[in-house]
């Protein structure tokens, strides 16, 4: 079954982390799987395995339960740090029970280093690895009197500790190659290449709410749609490079007249919409006018791009978005009819017929 895509509004942490949450569920169900099976297959030679598996059962149901609760406030990060430093309780315990650090169970460690590395970044992955190699170490003292730590002892104990440590270093490059590449893929779904406004699914994402947050305050807000009369003529006489730059010398006058807090989008081709909140259709039509006036300050070539603006605003012209949308596309057909290179505001009385031709 494919899984969905995350929502827009998600960032790249926030995904990784969701996706880590079930990976720290795999690997506790992992480790409670091999230390039974561990346990199953060596028989009970010193009278300890029981003990160990009644805490391997009661490991299990606390880490079970655990997933259940409500999080009370606490950070996804916080929940996944409180599983790794439980994970290496249990190991140590586990291993002392079992008698010591001598068995192939000392290799669960290694499920915690990359359980850390993978969810809770470098700095707190090598602080539970220094954690986890004064276990393993203190677990190798008790169990040899100190003899572990002379001649070829001394060796493998190091050579465990490098593990620990290499294990943890290449998981969190590992997950910081995934963050990069869950950012990279935000920002290809949410935003057109060429000019770095938001795409369609981004415009239709940030706009969710708009309607009935402006409604709850009694707000206006208005939305301007900006299409180029002129495209087609530069892409055929100049290369679609040349257009291309047009694109991006329009997109850079909208960046120019916006303010923090406007919402910035190309459609597709060579419409733009922009959503103005908190504003009136007056300071709206403002806005566009200032935005017609730099393009022409920078209409001396042949090459320079004309617009046509349309305007829409809530509520005077629509109760939704698509509807302010619609009607903002029509009253920039209508400054298209009109000559084209001009600003209009959406009127009842307008023509809803749209005329697709280039001026």
């Amino acid at each position: 079954m494919k899984r969905p895509m995350p929502p827009l509004e998600w960032d790249a942490d926030t995904i990784q982390l969701h996706g880590f949450s079930r990976g720290v569920h795999q690997i506790q169900w992992l480790l409670v799987s091999l230390v039974l099976l561990y346990l199953a297959l060596t028989g009970d030679p010193f009278g300890r395995s029981q003990v160990a598996a009644l805490g391997t059962l009661a490991y299990f149901l606390v880490t079970l339960g655990a997933q259940a609760l409500p999080t009370f406030g606490f950070s996804r990060r916080w929940l996944l740090a409180w599983h790794t430093w439980v994970m290496i309780a249990f190991i140590t315990w586990l291993l002392y029970v079992l008698g010591g650090v001598d068995g192939p169970l000392v290799g669960l460690y290694v499920l915690a280093v990359i359980t850390a590395a993978l969810a809770l970044g470098k700095l707190a992955t090598m602080l539970e690895v220094m954690v986890v190699a004064a276990c393993y170490l203190l677990l190798l003292y008790h169990g040899s009197g100190g003899a572990a730590f002379a001649g070829p002892g001394l060796a493998i104990a190091c050579a465990h500790v490098i593990m620990f440590l290499l294990v943890g270093y290449l998981t969190t490059v590992l997950a910081d190659a995934i963050h990069l590449a869950n950012e990279r893929m935000l920002l290809m779904a949410r935003t057109d290449p060429l000019t770095g406004f938001a795409n369609r699914n981004a415009l239709a994402q940030a706009t969710r709410d708009l309607v009935e947050t402006a409604q709850r305050r009694d707000a206006h807000f208005v939305v301007l749609m900006a299409d180029m009369d002129n495209l087609k003529l530069i892409n055929d006489g100049f290369g679609h490079s040349v257009g291309d730059a047009a694109l991006v010398a329009v997109a850079e006058r909208i960046k120019g007249i916006a303010r923090d807090g406007d919402i910035l989008s190309r459609l597709h081709g060579d419409e733009f919409v922009v959503v103005f909140p908190d504003t009136t259709v007056a300071e709206g039509r403002a806005m566009a006018d200032r935005l017609l006036a730099q393009i022409e300050a920078h209409s001396r070539l042949a090459t320079a791009p004309r617009i046509s603006i349309g305007l829409a605003g809530f509520p005077e012209h629509g109760a939704s978005m698509d509807a302010l949308l619609h009607r903002a596309d029509e009253a920039m057909y209508a400054a298209k009819r009109g000559g084209g290179h001009a600003v209009q505001v959406y009127s009842r009385e307008m023509n809803a017929a749209h005329t697709h031709a280039m001026v």
